[in-house]
């Protein structure tokens, strides 16, 4: 009777053993689930665009390539890409421009972490897009909007629609069809102002900043986003 005990002693330690191994094996082996798609790479017109990964790595993105929630994106310089973001829009990055894009939709949490982005909006009724950028947060909800983040600060562009800016300190400011707002980089919103004296003087020479309006903007011609 011991001798049997003992016997199904080691059996059950056995078949315990076992099943700890096999459990860890399975664990070790599973990985994780990859990030849900929020979009693809609708074209790259020029240079380079990539992604950063886990380990903080840059790698190559092509046309048609996926886009993830939580992706930071960066483009080159001399380079031109195009996003097409499922029910939020398309994107336009301008050259030496970093931007991370969200993961809900309706709830829609970006970050233009330096450069510029021009965005048609696409979003669903009651959805919203936020647009982080060092020293404000511009809330679009259904408009075509430009945002520029540099060591001078944030300049909201609005072209059609309405946006709402947050900056670190004072009260927001509505950015309306046609103005664009400042937040310099001590965080403090200038009132918005007309955007056609900032177009005659980027026009002329004088305001090489902006520069990356020309694409859309020509002197007389109706602005027109190149896509």
């Amino acid at each position: 009777m011991e001798q049997s005990n003992r016997i199904f002693s080691k059996a059950t330690f056995v078949g315990m053993f076992c099943t700890l191994i096999i459990g860890s094996s399975a664990g070790c082996i599973e990985t994780q689930a990859a990030p849900a798609s929020v979009g693809t790479v609708k074209h790259i017109k020029s240079g380079t665009l990539e992604r950063q990964d886990g380990n903080a790595v840059w790698n190559p993105l092509s046309q048609n390539g996926a886009i993830h929630a939580g992706d930071r994106l960066r483009t080159g310089a001399d380079s031109v890409a195009v996003l097409t973001l499922t029910n939020v829009g398309i994107v336009l990055m301008k050259s030496n421009t970093e931007y991370t894009v969200g993961s809900d939709p309706m709830n829609f949490k970006t970050a233009l972490h330096r450069g510029y982005i021009w965005i048609k909006t696409a979003l669903a009724h009651g959805a919203k897009l936020d647009i982080s950028a060092a020293g404000a947060v511009a809330g679009v909800r259904g408009t075509r909007v430009s945002v520029l983040s540099d060591e001078e600060g944030v300049d909201v562009c609005t072209c059609t629609g309405e946006v709402t800016v947050t900056p670190k300190i004072g009260r927001n400011i509505s950015v309306h069809g046609g103005m664009y707002g400042s937040i310099g980089k001590d965080g403090i919103a200038e009132t918005p102002k007309q955007s056609k004296p900032l177009l005659e003087k980027m026009w002329k020479g004088e305001n090489s900043r902006f520069t990356p309006c020309r694409d859309c903007h020509q002197k007389g011609k109706k602005g027109k986003a190149n896509l």
